[in-house]
């Protein structure tokens, strides 16, 4: 094991530490309810609305049937935030999301703290939650923010315990924790990408003794009780069958390297990468620099242990034609960290003639340009019809929002040459959050459908009251905001009763219903508000008696 390397620092006292507190919660706070619900949260909201209401925290259901697709712990974390609260609003919805970026964001902090200065450690917290798809991911009602948290606590908690010479059976035990909780949360790649990361760090240091020791046999033992404490009684309920198709659903990604799709996706997963880990993929070509290693010092260690556990995932989305760049969010944090030790790295580096000196001074000039381009942008948007798609920016909002930029650029253009690095970076993290919160959380509340707008309608042209069912599931857009329960009928099997209402999605052939009925109303559930037909829509309608003869 290896020695470690600061003296013990209670590092959340330190200011940085707090600032990193202050930054996310302003961040990630502010018009956290003003975008509609997207996407899968109606679905994962609606499922933790079942939990609650029938008071079965075991298995996942929609409208009563199993949905066997992801474990509960996003279904809970959702359940607990709008009960605790006591209401079913978006931003109790969106609130563990925003928690688990704010805890990963402190885990990232407290690990750079062991190797980098209170600076570093703050670069690579606001690394992370600047990257643009965690800016976007990280707000929503969605599984990757929460995935996050615990699988990437779960590898660097691992590191810091064996970096800093903690318990053996603390380092396992907690670590393995941690993974079993990711393990709850999505499914198997947690252990799949934990193991590999400690794995491969063993390896490399040779520390078979570590490797092979009982505290790591209490670890495993750790989350297998933890995985059982739900895995069991989860079994009991639906069986083997179904529990199988539970965690196997996140590995059905076909992989096979001779379909059609599958250099197209190659070729574009990596552009891909690079827009969505922006800006922070602008630093990862200094990693290829020798000099850059040379001055890294003890902190080349955590550098190796990321870089391993960057390297071992990637793969897995990249090579897989089905795979998205999002899948790779529990890796993020570990990109951070190594953004953190580069800008360090160049912040403390001793001035020499060579290229690496000059970045500094590039980063420096290319925000700087970037920030005033933007700052000009914003007010030619709010003075021409273009404002509309952002929310109708008004002259006052795009000015102070274009003096808070003017003030960023003057601020990196005067801080002196061994600050550049540190400061553009810090300063720039800050514009982006300004720019998505200023510009396309309008945009997108602009351009997304507002489901409980679209169904508001209906409920005033319904009979109060009135129940509806549905041929098996019908989209959960539509059913989280339809004001009743909505109850199934195991369609083909069974039938909608005479004169009932009755829904289904759009796709469903119209053409094979066994009965006469009437449309009540077509509902449009489209993620984005479109000029042209929709593409996914709900149908209402009413079941007729039979014509008589």
């Amino acid at each position: 094991m290896t020695s470690p390397i600061h003296g013990y620092a209670p590092f959340w006292r330190e200011w940085t530490w707090w600032l990193l507190i202050l930054f996310v919660l302003a961040s990630y706070f502010v018009n956290l309810d003003r975008m509609p619900l997207v996407g899968e949260e109606t679905r994962r909201a609606l499922i933790a609305r079942e939990m609650v209401q029938t008071d079965d925290w075991i298995v996942p259901r929609q409208q009563g049937i199993p949905r066997l697709t992801k474990p509960p712990i996003q279904y809970w974390a959702i359940a607990l935030s709008t009960q605790l609260f006591g209401e079913e609003s978006r931003w109790t919805i969106r609130l563990p999301s925003v928690l688990a970026i704010l805890l990963t964001c402190m885990v990232i902090y407290g690990y750079c703290r062991q190797w980098l200065s209170a600076y570093g450690a703050l670069a690579a917290g606001i690394s992370f939650a600047t990257m643009l798809d965690v800016l976007h991911s990280g707000r929503l009602a969605q599984i990757d923010a929460i995935f996050t948290m615990f699988l990437s606590s779960a590898l660097l908690v691992w590191h810091w315990g064996y970096s800093r010479n903690w318990s053996e059976w603390l380092i396992w035990g907690l670590s393995y924790g941690l993974a079993a909780m990711a393990t709850l949360t999505k499914g198997p790649q947690a252990p799949v990408y934990f193991m590999a990361g400690v794995g491969f760090c063993l390896l490399v240091q040779r520390d078979w003794r570590f490797l092979f020791s009982w505290t790591h046999l209490w670890g495993l033992f750790v989350y297998v009780a933890i995985l059982a404490s739900w895995l069991v009684p989860f079994w009991w309920d639906v069986g083997t069958s179904e529990m199988v198709r539970l965690f196997l659903s996140e590995a059905s990604i076909r992989s096979n390297v001779f379909q059609q799709s599958f250099w197209g996706h190659a070729f574009r997963f990596p552009i891909d990468s690079f827009f969505s880990l922006f800006p922070a993929s602008l630093l990862l070509p200094l990693f290829l620099s020798r000099r850059l290693w040379q001055s890294m010092g003890l902190s080349k260690r955590a550098a190796w242990f990321l870089i391993g556990c960057i390297g071992l995932a990637y793969p897995t989305c990249w090579l897989a034609p089905g795979g998205e760049i999002r899948y790779l969010m529990p890796i993020y944090p570990c990109l951070a960290c190594l953004v953190g030790i580069g800008i360090e790295t160049l912040w403390k580096r001793a001035p020499s003639n060579d290229w690496l000196s000059n970045v500094p001074f590039m980063m420096g000039w290319g925000a700087v340009a970037t920030l005033l381009l933007t700052a000009v942008g914003v007010l030619v948007i709010a003075v021409t019809p273009w404002s509309e798609p952002f929310g109708k920016m008004t002259l006052g909002h795009a000015g102070i929002m274009s003096l808070v930029i003017l003030g960023m650029a003057f601020a990196i253009n005067r801080s002196l040459p061994t600050h550049t690095a540190l400061i553009t970076h810090l300063l720039f993290g800050c514009f982006l959050a300004i720019l998505y919160n200023g510009l396309m959380i309008p945009r997108l509340s602009h351009l997304c459908r507002d489901m409980a707008q679209e169904v508001a309608p209906l409920r005033e042209k319904l009979p109060a009251n009135e129940p509806l069912t549905s041929l098996h599931w019908v989209h959960h857009r539509f059913a989280f905001h339809y004001p009743y329960p909505i109850n199934t009928v195991a369609w083909p099997q069974e039938w909608p009763r005479e004169g009932s209402l009755f829904c289904f999605d759009g796709g469903l052939d119209a053409a094979t219903l066994p009965f006469p009925w009437v449309v009540v109303a077509n509902v449009p559930v489209d993620r984005y508000r479109k000029s042209g037909p929709p593409k996914e829509w709900v149908v209402v309608a009413r079941r007729l008696p039979p014509p008589s003869e």
